[in-house]
């Protein structure tokens, strides 16, 4: 197994994912929504530094005498730090292009650059799945009473997008939750503002592109020839007036980022789950040895939204067929773990994360990123629709009632005045 990783070589990579997001930043066109996985990774990797730094963290308490848990992060760490030098790679390539061949790039290069989101994506999740793996196992420790208190909550960028989807957007809110979390769990304040800042700047990047994607599109100018009032150059009064008539998309001057609460047409009809499988066969004279493993990896449902957009732009051989028998495997164990008859689960994108030969060619390895979707059953959704038409046209029955009822009333009311 690799040697345990020093809260300096973390440090090193978190450093260089900042520094590759501001060059992805600075360039244009598809760099400028790879920098967003950039920064992602940079997050999670400079939350790992936070938790290594501090003595009583999670991840110092339940460690080993073998660092056992610092060799295994160095693993999870340098699956990042490949993926980083993957995309800086490809950046210093581009920069290094003429003209004609960036505009030639961007049409042959979109494979390439949705491999490098893809990657990013997955090995993100995979290092932030493992630090909830090693929270849950100090929360189990602690119900054991081994002296741990209760220091098992740690600063997850999975948490975080849960909240933020929670708080439709509200990245303080978002973050104030999770540090008062840590606070009952006796965290330093120290260790909370480092934290917050981390946080902080992941939430307000993410709002951010959010609101660059929904912003309403500014309308054009009004034709015809503008008028000089002044040192300015303005609309007609007239136009000015066309213009103000239009009503704005956006009154309130709020967006709607994540969550789909303030808007019931958008809600997803359905919810995602991510699954990391991994499978290694092997072959010893006339009998085959299997040995599959599958873990749950936590982020929020937007961000797993995105990534089953980035699975499903895949090429052969890195897309994963949805009838794959890994796919089927997670989804007939997850249908049989399904409590409610009315949902089931449906593959929804897969990607091959490795695929390599074990050792003397006696067999192979397999690791593979499965997204699946809990979605009701056709039956259940024609049952459902039904139920919405009966209490539509109730409700429409009453409204008309009503309306009789209010309409004979006035008319009560105007024939008693004539009388007198």
């Amino acid at each position: 197994m690799a040697l345990p990783i020093s809260a300096s070589d973390i440090f090193a990579v978190a450093k260089f994912a900042y520094d590759l997001w501001k060059s992805c930043k600075a360039s244009e066109g598809e760099f400028e929504q790879l920098g967003k996985e950039v920064f992602a990774m940079r997050t999670i990797v400079e939350l790992v530094h936070i938790e290594c730094q501090n003595p009583e963290s999670i991840i110092n308490l339940v460690d080993n005498k073998e660092k056992t848990i610092r060799k295994q992060l160095r693993v999870y760490i340098g699956n990042c730090e490949q993926a980083l030098k993957s995309v800086d790679r490809v950046l210093k390539r581009y920069e290094a292009m003429n003209l004609w061949d960036r505009l030639a790039w961007s049409l042959s290069g979109r494979a390439e650059i949705a491999s490098l989101e893809s990657n990013l994506s997955s090995f993100a999740t995979q290092l932030d799945s493992y630090v909830h793996k090693l929270e849950l196992k100090g929360l189990a420790l602690v119900n054991r009473n081994v002296g741990l208190a209760n220091k098992n909550v740690v600063s997850r960028i999975g948490r975080l997008e849960d909240l933020l989807e929670h708080f439709n957007g509200d990245g303080k809110a978002a973050v104030t939750e999770i540090m008062q979390e840590r606070q009952r769990c006796g965290a330093s304040q120290k260790d909370r503002a480092r934290s917050t800042t981390v946080m902080l700047d992941y939430a307000k990047e993410m709002c951010r592109e959010n609101d660059k994607k929904q912003r309403p599109r500014t309308p054009d100018p009004p034709r015809g020839r503008p008028q000089k009032n002044g040192n300015n150059l303005e609309v007609p009064n007239a136009k000015k007036r066309a213009l103000s008539a239009v009503p704005s998309p956006n009154v309130a001057g709020k967006t709607k980022r994540f969550s789909p609460k303030s808007n019931q047409a958008n809600r997803p009809k359905y919810t995602l789950e991510c699954w990391l499988i991994q499978r290694k066969s092997a072959h010893a004279l006339f009998v085959t040895f299997e040995l599959s493993e599958k873990e749950s990896q936590c982020r929020g449902q937007w961000k797993l939204r995105e990534m089953a957009k980035q699975f499903n732009g895949l090429r052969e051989p890195d897309k994963l067929d949805n009838q794959h028998e890994l796919v089927n495997w997670v989804l007939k164990d997850r249908n049989k773990r399904e409590e409610d008859a009315g949902f089931k689960w449906y593959a929804h994108a897969a990607k091959i994360e490795r695929k390599a030969d074990l050792l003397l060619g006696m067999g192979i390895e397999e690791q593979a990123m499965v997204i699946i979707k809990r979605q009701m059953t056709p039956s259940a959704q024609k049952a459902a629709n039904e139920k919405a038409a009966a209490r539509a046209e109730k409700a429409a029955k009453e409204a008309k009632a009503m309306k009789k009822a209010g309409e004979s009333k006035v008319a009560d009311t105007a024939l008693k005045r004539g009388k007198k």
